[in-house]
Parts: structure tokens; C-alpha cells; sequence
């Protein structure tokens, strides 16, 4: 009987999941994990804890909550929202009713906040990530001035006098500054965009910091330009460690680096801006900042951009940067930083 009994539990386990699940007091699924798992089906929880609720659409967050009897939404719905399939924002599109649209486009988090009394919402109030420079303007473009930092930095660059610096492309030339578009690829096969003159901003910015062995990332909106900044970088810098820290502003949400480099890519006269609308994208990217926040972009384009919404951040992060942090022509950072470079070949 011990024989038999040891040859039956030394095979297949999957039996034990349920009895172990059942007993269980804590259990980690994704939020189609708990209805799709069989070992999960028919089990309700006391509990469920969403995890990154700002990003969970609401049919997906409805599956663990409908099965529990108390329920607490962790998230920022100020930063990336759902991740909406082709095929699915295509049928919401043929549905025509502005209620599926928008029930589509935000996460159950967005849409519950506004409704929620004051008594069911905690808000975190501390950061403890950014320099002041660049949580000051967080706190006031996304967060109503709520924000506030208990970290304290001494800032050290050499490039730049502010932890939060914005590179100027509208100086140079037409030919120059203005972005190209790219190939098919993007997200959902859209056609993405590149920009010379900032590609080679950013990358000679990486290669500086890598050199001062600085932890860096460059974001950029779109994968087109993030190839081209891969490929220049790879020159000099291992492939792999560029793959890790550059790429574009969804790879980076949860993440942080003493460096964030990111430019803005579009350029041209007409302020068309494409996706960089999306305001909480730039939220996302520029709170990845541990100690410097680099940006690089054609301010008269960013800030004559068609859409209101965008068109008031360009203006307010203008402002912010004049009072607080600096502003510097794309040309005079080059110089600069061909001097350093010059300066440590000697040295």
C-alpha cells in the first residue's frame, strides 16, 4: 500500500491544486486567471486586491470582483490607461454609442474615482523618487498640486544647471529639425515617426552618461525613433544593454533610472502632435527621473500643437522650465558636449 501510495503521489500533482488553493488565505492571479483556471472555478474571495487598476479595463476587472465581497483598486489612473486590442476598439467603433466607447477606453479605476465618495479614496502624498524641480510640475499638471516631495537631492551634472533641462531643436534648420515619417509598425500597424536631429541628440546624451558609468534610459513615443537610437548606440554600447534602456513610454511604466532622457520626436509647422495627446504618457515618462530629467523636443512646434489639451502642458512646462529649471538651444549642447568629449581625450 506505501508502494502504490508513494508511485500515486510522485505523479501527476494536479489533483492537490484545488485542496491547496482551498486552504490557501492568499492566492495571486491575473484578473482572466481567476475565471479561466480551473482550479480557481467556483471559489469566491473575501477579498480581492487589482493590482495596477489604472491599466485594467472594466470588463477584465469585473471578472475577480464580481467574485468577491470586498474589493480595494490600487493604481494611478493618471498614467498609461488599458491597453485596448485592435479588434475590440475596432467593434466598439462599429457599436457607434459614446457609453461602450468610453467604457472601453478607461480602466475601472478612472471611472470610478469621480464617483467614489472622499471617504472610499486614499491618495499617496509623498514621493519619494524625483527631484523637487520635476515633481513640482507633476504635482501641479496632473495632480492638483497635491504632490509632494520628501526627497532632497544636491544636484550634480555636467551638462546641466537644473535637475530638469529641456533641449531646444527650433533654432536649427527646416531640413533639420522636422520630423520624417517611418514605417508601419507601431502599435496597431500605424505608421510611426522619426527625427534625425533628436535621435542624435539622444543618443550622443546616452553614450555621455554611459560613459560616466550613470544609470540612463531614453524614451521616446515611437518605435521607429526608437530604432534609430538603438542602432546608433549599438555602435558603441552593448546591444543588449541598449535594448534595456531604450525603448518607448510603455516599457518604462514601473520603472526609474537616475537618467531619463526623452525627446518628444515630432516636429513640424502645421503642430500636429499625433498621440503624444495622450497627456498621461508624458506623466509616465517624465516621473521615471531619479536624479535628471532631460528633454529634448522643438518647443515652437510643442507649443502651437493643434490639440488644447496638449497645447496648455507645452505652455505650462515652458513656464515651469524658465522659472525653475533651464531651457538651452540644441546647437550650444552639442558644442558642449563635444568640449567634454575633447577635454577627456586629452585627459
Amino acid at each position: 500500500m506505501l508502494t502504490k501510495w508513494h508511485e500515486e503521489v510522485s505523479g501527476a500533482t494536479d489533483q492537490l491544486y484545488p485542496e491547496l488553493i482551498r486552504y490557501a488565505h492568499v492566492i495571486a492571479a491575473t484578473c482572466i486567471g481567476t475565471a479561466s483556471r480551473p482550479e480557481l472555478s467556483g471559489i469566491d474571495f473575501e477579498l480581492a486586491i487589482v493590482d495596477e487598476a489604472g491599466q485594467i479595463g472594466m470588463a477584465d476587472a469585473l471578472v475577480p470582483l464580481v467574485r468577491a465581497r470586498r474589493a480595494v483598486l490600487v493604481g494611478d489612473h493618471q498614467q498609461l490607461p488599458p491597453f485596448l486590442d485592435s479588434e475590440v476598439e475596432a467593434w466598439g467603433r462599429n457599436v457607434a454609442d459614446p457609453t461602450v466607447t468610453r467604457l472601453l477606453a478607461e480602466s475601472m479605476l478612472e471611472t470610478l474615482v469621480p464617483r467614489l465618495p472622499d471617504s472610499h479614496c486614499a491618495l499617496l502624498t509623498h514621493q519619494r523618487r524625483m527631484p523637487p524641480v520635476i515633481a513640482d510640475f507633476i504635482s501641479g499638471t496632473f495632480y492638483e498640486g497635491k504632490l509632494h516631495t520628501a526627497v532632497e537631492r544636491e544636484h550634480r551634472d555636467r551638462l546641466f544647471t537644473s535637475a530638469m533641462a529641456f533641449v531646444d531643436t527650433s533654432g536649427l534648420p527646416a531640413a533639420d529639425r522636422y520630423e520624417k515619417q517611418g514605417h508601419a509598425g507601431e502599435r496597431f500597424g500605424q505608421r510611426g515617426y522619426t527625427n534625425r536631429a533628436e535621435g542624435a541628440l539622444l543618443a550622443e546624451l546616452a553614450a555621455f552618461y554611459h560613459g560616466l558609468g550613470v544609470e540612463w534610459a531614453v524614451i521616446v513615443p515611437y518605435q521607429a525613433q526608437r530604432s534609430r537610437i538603438a542602432r546608433a548606440l549599438a555602435r558603441t554600447i552593448d546591444p543588449d544593454h541598449v535594448d534595456l534602456n531604450v525603448g518607448t513610454v510603455d516599457s518604462f511604466q514601473g520603472g526609474e533610472r537616475n537618467v531619463i532622457l526623452y525627446g518628444f520626436t515630432r516636429s513640424n509647422p502645421y503642430g500636429k502632435v499625433g498621440f503624444l495627446k495622450e497627456l498621461r504618457r508624458a506623466n509616465v515618462a517624465f516621473t521615471r527621473a531619479k536624479h535628471q530629467l532631460v528633454l529634448v523636443g522643438d518647443m515652437s512646434t510643442l507649443t502651437d500643437a493643434r490639440h488644447r489639451g496638449f497645447r496648455e502642458l507645452a505652455h505650462s512646462l515652458k513656464g515651469h522650465l524658465e522659472a525653475h529649471g533651464e531651457i538651452r538651444p540644441y546647437a550650444q549642447i552639442r558644442d558642449h558636449l563635444a568640449a567634454l568629449a575633447e577635454g577627456s581625450g586629452r585627459a
